[in-house]
């Protein structure tokens, strides 16, 4: 019986050494944290016809590296470009290209791209612009 007890007992001990020693390991990880130097832009009043682009600038401004899971336009008149990177180490930067034809279109348009993160603050970021096309 006293075998039984001091194996149940040392089990434990096991079980709790092993949830602290990863509890441990993920905190000496660290956590990601997107940082874009901006969220929106404005291109203002521009022709019907031009192709508009712009790059929006983040940063790995937190203490663990962080991946970049998907980026999505809102609609099929919106292009992004994120290039092949998807893995960001502390302090690195990257881009977010978009591009936007303005054929066929006129007055005021807003358009997002949504970016999905590892960041557990800002898993789902939407970058938008907004421009005035006139004839």
């Amino acid at each position: 019986m006293k075998t039984k007890t001091i194996k149940s007992t040392l089990g434990i001990l096991v079980l709790i050494a092993c949830v602290f020693t990863v509890n441990i390991f993920a905190s000496a990880v660290g956590k990601a944290t997107i940082t874009f130097s901006e969220s929106s832009y404005d291109f203002g009043k521009v022709e019907q016809g031009v192709e508009l682009t712009h790059i929006f600038k983040f940063k790995n401004t937190g203490d663990g590296n962080l991946i970049i899971q998907s980026v999505n336009a809102g609609c099929g008149c919106t292009g992004v470009e994120q290039g092949d990177k998807q893995e960001y180490g502390i302090n690195e930067e990257g881009e977010i290209k978009i591009s936007f034809n303005t054929a066929g279109r006129e007055g005021i348009q807003t358009k997002t791209v949504s970016v999905s993160t590892n960041d557990p603050d800002n898993p789902a970021i939407v970058l938008s612009f907004t421009c005035e096309i006139y004839k």
